[in-house]
């Protein structure tokens, strides 16, 4: 009786194994013709998907067949690719798949630096109140000082929002 189940587990494993294929292809920059490693290459709507590898190359398996999808090829910096898939084979070789670059240009940013006197001034205080003055507390750091808001009105003294990282010794019960 377990010879025979095993049997049909067998077959059926084989049968199911028989219903799946394999695409490969390459991806390639349309001007230049070089590979374009690590493309994202998925089947839409799906959650099969590869990358290329450093040569362009790629290979999708254990797509059941025999199927009809969208081939989603897509690389940061070009225009995506949509193709109409039909797999009916155990293998199908695309070839090359061309990206075109995309010609869109970003805007200059300017990055300047604002020094904001009052919020330094805060800070500095809240030190004072928060790590003290001994020595102790020249040994402690605020890492993330940038998350603290300081409140305008003084009456309310609200420092608790603020996720705080202090760097010096272990604090004891």
């Amino acid at each position: 009786m377990k010879q025979i189940l095993f049997l049909v587990l067998i077959s059926i494993s084989i049968t199911l194994s028989a219903q799946t294929g394999v695409i490969k292809g390459r991806v390639i920059d349309s001007k230049t013709l070089e590979p374009l490693p690590f493309a994202n290459v998925f089947i839409n709507n799906t959650t099969i998907g590869t990358t290329t590898d450093a040569d362009g190359n790629f290979i999708l398996k254990n797509i059941n067949r025999p199927s009809v999808f969208d081939l989603i090829v897509s690389f940061v910096g070009y225009q995506s690719v949509k193709q109409k898939i039909s797999l009916s084979e155990e293998s199908l070789t695309l070839g090359e798949i061309e990206l075109i670059a995309s010609e869109t240009k970003l805007s200059n940013v300017e990055v300047k630096e604002k020094r904001d006197v009052q919020w330094e001034k805060k800070l500095k205080k809240f030190k004072k109140i928060f790590l003290g003055e001994d020595k102790m507390s020249e040994q402690c750091a605020i890492l993330n000082s940038w998350v603290l808001d300081f409140p305008e009105d003084e009456k309310k003294r609200r420092y608790l929002p603020a996720l705080l990282f202090v760097s010096g010794h272990e604090l004891k019960e």
